[in-house]
């Protein structure tokens, strides 16, 4: 064999030794802020050689018609409820998970797997409901309609999410409606209770975002908010006295999943964070970081007692009796919820114009 000959053999040998992790790419994640873990996402990156970059939204709503208008070229991994996921693969958007070679898929509960579906990677779960300071609200809040009709101490110092899906569901619970509902009068008491709250409203956004800029000069006291939310404002704002209320009416669950753009035609790295997300111990160790509950059945052995404990991230039996699946909503919620938010847009524009 020739010298020639015998390196190319030694070139292809070392090819095809080597790992698809061995190639290394940067990976676009468009997520929530603080959504996955600081020394989760190194070990990842020590461990493959990718790179994590992301963007961040705090509004499904705004994330959606973003990613709508870029029709998913921008990113190569995103974090989506189920029901958009859903929505965004009976459009063609998404590649089907299922056929992936994704590791530890049977680490996952059945229940999420078949709730985000083929197209769908389950990632964590949790409730919805209210935040707020108990050193200034004397009264017991136990109730989404303190939420949108809030005791007089809280002035305007209320940040309230305003999207499609917890917001309308939180309303329709409030009024004690389905929160599948069709009916037009049912969504024109939900405006109502909306303009009502709304000489509250400090800003609509997310809690979270609001104690991020602010820091410890924060003024917010109430906030719509999901689990771990809680914690993360009173660590950011160092105001201990936040507290986390599932309200009586029930709250709406909330599953987020990792999906893949069709418009990713080199989805190895996306693939891999996946696969590396899948593992127990690194399941369990990005939750304790975003403290958020894990999809992950495999993980729950390595979780911490403090994780355990807390009702925040842990909800009681009580709170999970009173909590609700995200319903399938046909066509006609879809266009009523998009009419409600915008509405209620419109309406404080005006409001904050006229002051």
């Amino acid at each position: 064999m020739s010298l020639s000959s015998s390196r190319k053999l030694i070139i292809a040998i070392l090819v095809a030794s080597v790992s698809p992790l061995a190639i290394a790419d940067d990976l676009f994640i468009y997520n929530w802020a603080r959504n996955l873990g600081v020394q989760t996402s190194a070990e990842f990156e020590k461990k493959t050689g990718h790179t994590i970059r992301q963007a961040y939204y705090d509004n499904e709503g705004d994330r959606n018609r973003n990613i709508l208008s870029t029709n998913t070229v921008d990113y190569d991994l995103l974090l989506l409820d189920a029901g958009t996921v859903d929505i965004f693969a009976a459009s063609g958007m998404l590649q089907n998970i299922s056929e992936l070679n994704v590791g530890g898929v049977e680490n996952q509960a059945k229940k999420y797997i078949d709730i985000c579906g083929p197209y769908g990677m389950p990632y964590a779960w949790g409730t919805i409901g209210i935040a707020y300071r108990t050193s200034i609200i004397k009264a017991d809040i136990n109730s989404w309609t303190q939420l949108f009709n809030p005791p007089s101490e809280v002035g305007k110092r209320i940040i309230m999410q305003l999207d499609d899906f917890g917001t309308i569901s939180a309303l329709l619970l409030a009024l004690g409606k389905d929160m599948a509902s069709e009916d037009i009068d049912d969504f024109h008491q939900a405006l109502a209770l909306l303009k009502q709250q709304m000489p509250f409203i400090k800003d609509y956004s997310l809690g979270m975002t609001y104690a991020e800029q602010k820091g410890n000069l924060s003024d917010i006291v109430m906030v719509m908010a999901f689990n771990g939310n809680a914690d993360e404002i009173a660590e950011t704002t160092g105001q201990a006295d936040w507290k986390y209320v599932v309200p009586k009416e029930g709250s709406p669950l909330w599953i987020d999943c990792w999906a893949i753009p069709k418009a990713n035609q080199s989805p190895q790295a996306a693939i891999d964070l996946l696969s590396h997300l899948n593992e127990a111990k690194a399941a369990a160790q990005n939750s304790m970081e975003v403290w958020h509950s894990p999809t992950n059945i495999a993980a729950i052995p390595h979780l911490s007692d403090d994780f355990f404990e807390d009702e925040e991230v842990n909800p009681s039996a009580a709170a999970m009796e009173r909590s609700y699946s995200e319903p399938q909503l046909s066509p006609k919620a879809l266009r009523l919820r998009k009419w409600l938010v915008f509405s209620a847009k419109t309406n404080f524009r005006i409001m904050e114009e006229q002051n």
